[in-house]
């Protein structure tokens, strides 16, 4: 037992970093979001009996008096809620508090007020890497050949750096994709490449992938440089951040598209996705690269966490604003218990869709498989 016990602690002092990176990221990325909740609620004057950090069985609580908000937190960081007055069940009608005697816009203004603090912690990390540390980029270097793709035939080698395309410079992978993506025809590209201290040419034909529909060359860029900063101009920075932050916003709204035109199954997209454990997992990995990628992941985690909220599905704070809409048109509210239902069933489907998620992560994890592509 005293082995076992050693081993344990053995483990977590040497992991100890990226468990407070799993650790710090989850709680803070909840608590931003239910703190938005809670200060706009305050602000509107609604009764808030608990803001809570964390799920389970509470292990500190503070209180001002009876009718004060409850500030607690709870044994598992991985969540937490503010419980409103009315919000999920009629409540008290005569507390001029309660969620429901609220006019249509300070409901909205609440239930938004998650997914803007999101968006607003997750810019503010953007631009502070971007100005400490410099902004993301991937070389276009190959770590990986695809079996049966040009650049395994066309004799390229793993450490090839991609410098030209015919006579476009490449300065990392997203130039490189961009550049390469929109060739269907299967015309070759004249590759300059470094290999060591040698600067050669090459020419390769660019494969039309009849599944991604898109030019691919082939190969994968290595691993563990995801994450390299690149220090730019401030303008560029603020330039990078806008246009990360369109990207991650549409993202979930693309996958529900193509889920719905067939584009994609449900299981491609379960086996493309991460639960919270494929996520800990990712976070523990990048946790290995530095303080700067912790930030960085932070900091788009926030951002897909605002941009899915806003879906307007069952129990996401999107589809309670889509209820206020209804309820403005039809110039009266939908019947509480019929709404509930509605959410506790998109609850349900959400669970579900978790707990798949999360076997693929289990799966992942046991084949020693990393989720970082």
């Amino acid at each position: 037992m005293f082995l076992a016990s050693a081993t344990v602690m053995s483990w977590i002092s040497y992991n100890f970093w990226g468990i407070v990176a799993v650790v710090f990221t989850f709680g803070f990325l909840i608590f931003v979001h239910e703190l938005g909740h809670f200060l706009m609620a305050k602000r509107v004057g609604m009764t808030v009996h608990e803001f809570a950090l964390g799920f389970g069985p509470r292990i500190f609580k503070y209180q001002k008096d009876e009718k004060d908000t409850e500030y607690s937190l709870r044994i598992i960081p991985f969540g937490g809620y503010v419980k409103l007055e009315g919000e999920d069940e009629p409540g008290n009608a005569d507390d001029p508090g309660n969620f429901n005697n609220k006019t249509i816009w300070q409901r909205a203004k609440v239930i938004m007020a998650g997914c803007v603090m999101n968006y607003i912690t997750g810019i503010t990390f953007l631009l502070i890497v971007g100005f400490i540390w410099g902004i993301t980029t991937i070389p276009a270097q190959v770590d990986t050949l695809v079996p049966g793709y040009p650049m395994e035939t066309a004799g390229i080698q793993k450490g090839d750096v991609i410098l030209k395309v015919d006579d476009t410079a490449i300065d990392d992978f997203e130039q490189l994709a961009k550049k390469i993506t929109p060739i269907t025809d299967g015309r070759e590209v004249l590759l300059t490449i470094r290999r060591g201290t040698e600067v050669l040419t090459v020419n390769v034909p660019v494969k039309y992938n009849e599944e991604e529909k898109r030019g691919m060359l082939g190969f994968g860029p290595p691993r563990a440089k995801l994450f390299t900063f690149v220090k730019v101009s401030p303008g560029k920075v603020i330039e990078k951040t806008l246009i990360t932050t369109g990207v991650l916003t549409i993202s979930p709204a693309i996958v529900v598209h193509k889920l719905v035109s067939k584009e994609m199954s449900p299981k491609e997209v379960a086996e493309g996705s991460a639960g919270p454990l494929g996520i800990s997992q990712m976070i523990f990995e990048i946790s290995l690269m530095g303080f700067a990628p912790v930030l960085y992941i932070f900091a788009v985690l926030n951002i897909l966490i605002g941009a899915f909220n806003l879906i307007p599905f069952p129990a996401l704070d999107g589809s309670r604003l889509f209820f206020l809409l209804l309820e403005k048109i039809r110039k009266k509210p939908l019947d509480p218990d019929k709404e509930g239902m509605i959410h506790q069933v998109g609850f349900i489907i959400l669970i579900v869709m978790v707990v798949l998620v999360t076997w693929n992560d289990i799966i992942r994890i046991i084949s020693n498989k990393s989720i970082l592509k």
